[in-house]
């Protein structure tokens, strides 16, 4: 009769513990470890740069900020992931997200089965060249923006690699796509401007 009570305890608790672990997720859902962040709503897991010049930041925003680095050797580089939310996203919407104000050539690229959308600008300045790479996707009614502003030729072509090198999976197995050295990771609250 015992062990039945706790039989029954531990199916209960671990249904409990799943049902709070699905309602709960928000676009900024995630888990983190030094090899990769695993996003738990869009269901993507990142290989991170073993670059010891990068830290976290956050990126206050109207949008959901999801993940930032930033680095300031070779001049400052920063990377950042983001979601809005928009009603039909769609390939066409994401191609226009990453072509920008200014239009610029977009080209079509598959990440891990996933169309992307891709732009990457070079600006010279009396600093250096500063290169901005756009990548756009319209998953689960949002355009998912990976970004990356940086000076470093070196880090931005790591960090390229890493978005470039993106697995996606059934958001549900996140907390097993992020392993056991994950953590779960919560984002700076938003802005709401």
């Amino acid at each position: 009769m015992k062990r039945s009570i706790v039989l029954a305890f531990g199916v209960l608790l671990s249904i409990g513990c799943a049902a709070q672990e699905t309602s709960v997720a928000v676009p900024e859902s995630a888990f983190v470890s030094s090899e990769q962040y695993t996003s738990a709503f869009f269901g993507f897991s990142l290989p991170l740069p073993q670059d010891s010049a990068l830290r976290g930041f956050a990126l206050p925003s109207n949008f959901h900020s999801l993940f930032g680095l930033q680095a300031q050797t070779n001049g400052l580089t920063t990377f950042a992931i983001f979601a809005k939310e928009t009603s039909g996203a769609s390939s066409k919407l994401a191609r226009k997200a990453a072509a920008g104000p200014k239009e610029e050539y977009t080209k079509k690229i598959n990440i891990d089965g996933k169309e992307v959308w891709k732009s990457d600008t070079q600006q010279r300045s009396a600093v250096g060249t500063m290169r901005t790479i756009d990548y756009e996707t319209a998953i689960n009614g949002y355009l998912l923006s990976f970004k990356i502003v940086s000076f470093d030729p070196k880090l931005t072509d790591t960090l390229q690699h890493s978005i470039e090198s993106i697995k996606f999976f059934d958001p549900t197995k996140a907390r097993e796509m992020a392993g056991p050295n994950s953590r779960e990771y919560h984002p700076a609250a938003r802005s709401n401007n």
